[in-house]
């Protein structure tokens, strides 16, 4: 044990062991910040990963909450466990300072439930980012001939002289199957299905006659993983079906 006390003080045990089965608000709201100034490290590793794993588990669509509630879950374990793991995984003066230090943190609880959540979801961002662009610009480049065909057979339509907005032309392509899976329809926007972590969404504008000058009829793209886009692109086209890839058009 790296920390003594009178073993035979009888008021003493009975604060010790009272101490140390308390719930430690610091190890449940600061989790992966309290553990290395307080010695659990060691101790809460496993338990630290899990909840790594889980943060980005809960990036999956629909599914994700229930990732989001096992987290919780693996919080409460370190908060019922964190006065032990702290004890005997350093060396403190006493137990006096110990239970300081641990109210200490406790105090700045309310601070945690605003950074702790912060900084866990602007590091899993960046691993996502990290991961996805790659893998959604590739699938990118796949859109860009299925775009190509799809605004040649729009602009070709008998009806395409009718068409007077952009939900006149995602109506179309809903009706007409242009693409090969939808998943529904709202406004000038066709949300369109993808297997995978990935899943795409057109929107349409359309302004009249169409014209590259212009500029006045597009097919925007998003790529996305979860809620965020990871690629976003705009294709302009003119009554010819010729078409102009916006490439700085990005998040």
């Amino acid at each position: 044990m790296n920390n003594s006390y009178d073993v035979n003080d009888f008021e003493q045990q009975n604060k010790f062991y009272n101490e140390l089965s308390k719930f430690n608000w610091g190890a449940f709201l600061f989790n992966f910040v309290w553990v290395i100034p307080n010695g659990a490290f060691k101790e809460a590793l496993p338990t630290l990963i899990i909840m790594l794993i889980f943060c980005f588990m809960s990036q999956i669509p629909l599914f994700g909450l229930v990732f989001v509630i096992l987290n919780i879950c693996l919080a409460i374990h370190l908060g019922k466990k964190g006065n032990e793991w702290a004890w005997y995984g350093k060396k403190w003066s006493s137990l006096d300072d110990f239970v300081k230090a641990q109210k200490a943190w406790g105090a700045l609880s309310p601070l945690g439930l605003i950074i702790v959540p912060m900084i866990i979801n602007f590091v899993v961002s960046i691993c996502v980012v990290s991961y996805s662009l790659p893998h959604a610009k590739k699938l990118a480049a796949k859109e860009k001939d299925t775009l190509n065909t799809a605004i040649s057979r729009i602009v070709s339509s008998p009806k395409y002289e009718t068409f007077k907005s952009g939900e006149d032309v995602a109506n179309y392509m809903i009706e007409n199957r242009l693409y090969d899976r939808y998943a529904l329809r709202e406004h000038d926007a066709v949300f369109v299905e993808k297997s995978g972590p990935y899943s795409v969404s057109l929107v349409f504008g359309k302004d009249e006659e169409c014209s590259l000058i212009d500029k006045n009829c597009y097919v925007e793209y998003r790529i996305k993983m979860a809620k965020d886009p990871v690629v976003k692109n705009k294709v302009y086209y003119d009554d010819n079906a010729k078409v102009e890839f916006d490439e700085k058009f990005k998040k």
